[in-house]
């Protein structure tokens, strides 16, 4: 199993996109953090296998949300750069990865 490690801004992602569910419904926000810690729990056994969606950084789908998780492998581990809104223009979106 691949250890899974969340940069500060992919964290920051999670907290912001949290507060935005938050304002829609009530318990949405937590709904959407299990969701995702089920996600990045499933990204350890299939860290690598995602395409590349930027440069050296693989995309996986969240199955709930339509957020991706932008990640780099790095000796045996999946460094988790960004969690975005995939609704988001994807000139944005690059360059908030890149």
């Amino acid at each position: 199993m691949t250890q899974v490690l969340l940069s500060t801004e992919a964290n920051a992602d999670i907290k912001e996109a949290q507060s935005y569910y938050d304002s829609i419904g009530e318990g949405l926000g937590d709904y959407f953090c299990s969701s995702l810690l089920a996600d990045l729990d499933r990204l350890g056994v299939t860290a690598g296998v995602h395409r590349k969606a930027h440069r050296n950084y693989h995309r996986a789908i969240c199955r709930n949300f339509p957020y991706g998780i932008f990640y780099a492998m790095r000796e045996g581990e999946a460094i988790v750069l960004a969690v975005v809104d995939l609704r988001r223009d994807p000139e944005w979106i690059e360059k908030r990865i890149g």
